[in-house]
């Protein structure tokens, strides 16, 4: 927004009408009530709202830094937005548009979502929004007819910084009980495709296997399988979780629930028999 002078001979920046500042209602059940053209000129909203920034690689140079300081910080110069207001964006690639490249920090900043349907979600929905239709059954004989925007932009500064890193994890304990498609899609707003691929081909190959079962000697076939393939990352990650384990662990005639008294004894033998089958590099780790 433009500068003002205050009462002390001072400048600030007067924000947009649009920003919400205004306090107008008491309670989320009255914003319920509230006219839109008065959320548009700046009351806030209980119910929290988002803050959507078009075209976000074609602004002024100095709109796009200060960009950084709203979507770190959610505030630029003396005005805060709101706690209960997201932020969210629309880029177009620039071989299409007049556009700037995306600076590394804005980008480590952001989820981002790539709007590209696959052909049967196409399929789906135009079937259902219209029926039969000829034209859909001709574009089914041969599906490369059907363009789908495989010339849009890749995001290739996707880094998996400490901050990026927390994100991703927030964002895999909300998801992890999905299906492996989802939570693909969802993975790779924070994460590049290939890292994702990489990660969900561990995921899955340690839901076949974990240090529970190592230590009531179950799964032996696939603890040889992982040996001879040498997947190190996977002996590796349950070698550290035994660590943990046992590092809490006390013989004190309790037991818990994975290893009973009864059991230590043969749980002793199936972890010696589990580390004598791995590498030895893994065993000093």
């Amino acid at each position: 927004g433009l500068y003002q002078i205050d009462e002390d001979g001072r400048t600030t920046n007067c924000p947009p009408n649009w920003l919400p500042y205004k306090t107008e209602v008491a309670d989320k059940k009255s914003a319920n009530k509230v006219a839109l053209e008065k959320i548009v000129k700046g009351v806030i909203n209980p119910n929290g709202g988002i803050i959507f920034l078009d075209e976000i690689n074609r602004g002024h140079e100095d709109i796009r830094q200060s960009l950084y300081q709203l979507v770190n910080k959610k505030e630029i110069h003396t005005y805060k937005l709101p706690e209960n207001y997201s932020i969210v964006a629309a880029a177009n690639p620039s071989n299409s548009y007049e556009t700037y490249e995306f600076d590394k920090a804005l980008v480590n900043r952001f989820a981002w979502v790539k709007f590209q349907p696959e052909v049967a979600e196409t399929f789906e929905y135009l079937t259902n929004k219209h029926g039969g239709n000829a034209i859909l059954d001709w574009l089914k004989t041969d599906k490369a007819l059907l363009d789908l925007g495989d010339d849009d932009f890749e995001i290739d500064d996707m880094l998996l910084s400490p901050r990026m890193t927390e994100n991703a994890i927030l964002l895999y304990n909300e998801i992890k009980s999905e299906d492996k498609v989802t939570k693909r899609k969802f993975l790779e707003a924070l994460i590049q495709k290939e890292k994702v691929q990489s990660f969900l081909a561990f995921e899955e190959e340690l839901q076949h296997v974990n240090f529970k079962e190592i230590l009531q000697g179950k799964k032996q076939e696939k603890v040889k399988q992982l040996v001879r393939d040498n997947r190190v990352d996977i002996i590796s990650t349950l070698t550290l979780h035994l660590a943990e384990y046992f590092s809490t662990y006390s013989f004190d005639g309790k037991g818990d629930e994975i290893i009973k008294k009864d059991k230590e004894n043969e749980a002793v033998k199936n972890l010696t028999d589990f580390m004598l089958a791995t590498p030895a590099e893994i065993n000093t780790v």
